[in-house]
């Protein structure tokens, strides 16, 4: 079961309050990569010059290593197929505008997501979305997110945001998860990933059964 105390969304019961999960004070480090991924990275980059030379001033991380690194072990270290998924990202990043929406996340950075004033429709997606985004960091530095699907009001949640609201909220969400991932990494060295937690507690058909507004 879960829910918010102060402002805050709090899990309980079986799941506690992870008192095992903690920010580590880390180190400063390069990022770990075999040999095979070092240059694997450097042919992405080479290939995808052109494409990342257009984002360099309105995201210079698209060209980290880290960010390729992503996508390389997402399509375990298929130089040719994590060039053409990049690419296809970079197109749709750039034809949603979504590197405006990462300089609005920069500008209004809060390690509270909820706390960030660019947020479009911060109150209702707050009220409605029973999410918290930086929940906590586990002891591999890793992300922690939870969500607590059960809870929420689906068919009121639908019936107050139209899709395209949807889908702009995620892009901040997105890119706020981005960032801190990015934050993490470069704090402890290795690709830090996200770990998110569903709540299913209470979570019914009649809760899915409904379209959006």
């Amino acid at each position: 079961q879960a829910g918010r105390e102060d402002g805050n969304l709090k899990l309980r019961g079986g799941l506690g309050y992870f008192s095992n999960l903690m920010v580590l004070p880390g180190h400063s480090g390069r990022l770990q990569m075999t040999k095979e991924e070092v240059a694997g990275v450097r042919e992405v980059r080479r290939q995808l010059e052109a494409d990342l030379r257009k984002v360099a001033k309105s995201n210079p991380e698209m060209s980290s290593d880290e960010r390729i690194l992503r996508f390389l072990r997402s399509y375990k270290h298929d130089v040719q197929r994590t060039v053409e998924r990049m690419r296809d990202m970079l197109d749709w990043r750039w034809k949603q505008g979504t590197d405006h929406i990462r300089a609005l996340v920069v500008k209004h950075w809060h390690e509270d997501f909820w706390q960030m004033r660019c947020l479009p429709r911060r109150d209702f997606f707050r009220k409605m979305y029973l999410i918290e985004p930086n929940y906590a960091v586990d002891g591999q530095g890793d992300l922690v997110s939870v969500e607590c699907t059960g809870m929420i009001d689906i068919r009121s949640f639908m019936h107050g945001v139209t899709e395209h609201e949807i889908i702009r909220f995620w892009c901040f969400l997105m890119e706020w998860n981005m960032i801190k991932l990015a934050q993490l990494t470069r704090t402890h060295g290795r690709l830090a990933r996200m770990v998110q937690i569903k709540d299913m507690d209470g979570l019914s058909l009649w809760q899915s059964t409904c379209k959006v507004g």
